[in-house]
């Protein structure tokens, strides 16, 4: 085989698989842009935490620091009235505590995360 027939041989080859790469680019492309869009979401969910009903989700494990614990803002009715508390759940025993004395608090009917301590101007 001479050295034009292997140019000639690379050549139909790459016009063959071109269509596949051009599948796969924009696959990835529409993977990459969907991916960005789920950021974008999810940071404005962040920056803007939102009621979570504790039938619709629980929290979950932060981390094993935690110890499968984490601090979340809470809300209950009682009385006829509605209060928010810091309260701490736990995911392996699904119990819920008062995040102040660790004391079992009834079960409540919403929860959101709560937002990151305030920093330093210093780290800003």
């Amino acid at each position: 085989m001479t050295r034009e027939d292997i140019e000639k041989k690379m050549h139909e080859s790459a016009e063959e698989i071109k269509p596949l790469v051009t599948t796969l680019v924009e696959a990835l492309c529409e993977a990459h842009q969907k991916g960005y869009l789920a950021g974008v979401e999810l940071g404005a969910k962040m920056a803007y935490p939102q009621w979570i009903p504790v039938e619709e989700r629980l929290p979950e494990e932060v981390s094993e620091i935690h110890h499968c614990s984490t601090d979340v803002l809470i809300g209950y009715f009682a009385d006829g009235d509605n209060y928010q508390t810091t309260a701490r759940y736990n995911c392996k025993e699904k119990v819920w505590y008062d995040a102040d004395d660790w004391g079992e608090i009834d079960i409540p009917t919403h929860w959101m995360l709560l937002p990151q301590p305030p920093r330093k101007r210093s780290e800003i």
